[in-house]
């Protein structure tokens, strides 16, 4: 007979087994979820089982008796041991439970994003946004200080339209690698032109509210190269000109100067088309008569009769008024007074005393 006392089955323990024959070889006892299992071994090979199930209700069977119908008195071997499932297998039980929850949530998502889409669709909040070339223009015009800046930068992403055939703007800032590429190539002998366009670029990103992965990068890469440059050509000797040949170039410029006045007396006709022939006169005789303009001072100068916010020739009070330049915050707007007569004539289109 064997007699096990006092079987828990929350705590999975039991307080005492006692066997009162000695033909035993081996006793196991396990516990497997809400049934212990006792299995008891002979000598001669045989075996018996026996299980004991959890009643419903949490109670803890004080004695349970095992009869073995059995009278040699022989040493016994007990083992005895209360084995718990392993935990993943009761995970396993229980998560077909928690599954049908999770198909439900699986089948309930779609139509929620089905309604979210339909309702985006609804306020037009789900359409891209469509941009034109022109309609950026504006945009930088608006946003920048300065107007030659921003016309600048516009220039720039007006090459990146027309060198990929892409009008639409949101589209094309989507390749910003293929855009960084194309300026690299286009501007390849000069860092700084490089640099400059690139910065372009990356304010029509700035404005839009468009993310820029690989702009600041490769700026800041051609900054380093530049200014590791002008460190180089500081050490070189500088090849100046010598006062003869700076004399030759400004008489050769006079000369190419009277050429192109006596051409414009000939033909009257190349005022009204404003021909390339009088922009290059009033080029030279402002240069070599008035003093060094700097390129962006000149670009998109008008001539008006009136006054105006950019930089623009008066030819009512016979001055160049320059507003935007380089050093306008401490030196304000610079006005200089024309003095030749041939020049404001030509600037009035006064075909009598040209």
């Amino acid at each position: 007979m064997i007699t096990i006392s006092k079987i828990d089955f929350k705590n999975k323990t039991i307080d005492n087994v006692e066997c009162s024959y000695g033909n035993v070889k081996d006793i196991k006892l396990s516990m497997v979820r809400n049934t212990f299992c006792v299995n008891v071994v002979y000598n001669d090979g045989e075996s018996i089982s026996t299980e004991v199930k959890k009643p419903k209700e949490d109670t803890i069977d004080n004695i349970i008796e095992v009869d073995l119908n059995n009278t040699q008195e022989e040493q016994m071997n007990i083992s005895c041991s209360i084995e718990e499932e392993p935990k993943e297998e009761e995970q396993q039980h229980e998560v077909p439970n928690e599954e049908p929850k999770e198909e439900e949530q699986q089948h309930e998502a779609p139509k929620e994003e089905v309604e979210l889409k339909e309702l985006k669709e609804e306020q037009g909040q789900d359409k891209e946004p469509k941009m034109t070339i022109e309609e950026l223009k504006e945009i930088l015009t608006e946003k920048i200080e300065k107007r030659n800046t921003a016309l600048s930068y516009y220039r720039t992403i007006k090459q990146a339209v027309d060198y990929f055939e892409t009008y639409e703007i949101y589209a094309l800032l989507q390749n910003e690698q293929e855009i960084i590429y194309f300026i690299e190539d286009r501007y390849k002998t000069s860092l700084s032109s490089i640099s400059s366009k690139l910065c372009g670029v990356l304010k029509c990103y700035t404005v839009l509210n468009v993310e820029s992965k690989l702009l600041k990068g490769r700026i800041q890469h051609f900054k380093t190269l530049l200014k590791v440059k002008q460190e180089a050509d500081k050490e070189k000797v500088m090849d100046k000109k010598t006062i003869e040949e700076g004399e030759e170039i400004l008489e050769h410029c006079k000369n190419e100067m009277d050429k192109l006045g006596e051409k414009i007396k000939n033909d009257i006709q190349l005022l009204n088309t404003w021909d390339i022939t009088v922009q290059m006169y009033c080029v030279l005789k402002t240069y070599l008569d008035i003093g060094n303009l700097r390129g962006d001072e000149v670009v998109d100068m008008k001539i008006l009769d009136t006054e105006d916010k950019i930089n623009y020739i008066n030819v009512k009070t016979n001055q160049i008024i320059i507003k935007n330049h380089k050093t306008e915050k401490s030196q304000g707007t610079r006005t200089i007074d024309i003095e030749d007569k041939k020049l404001l004539n030509i600037l009035k289109k006064d075909w009598v005393n040209i």
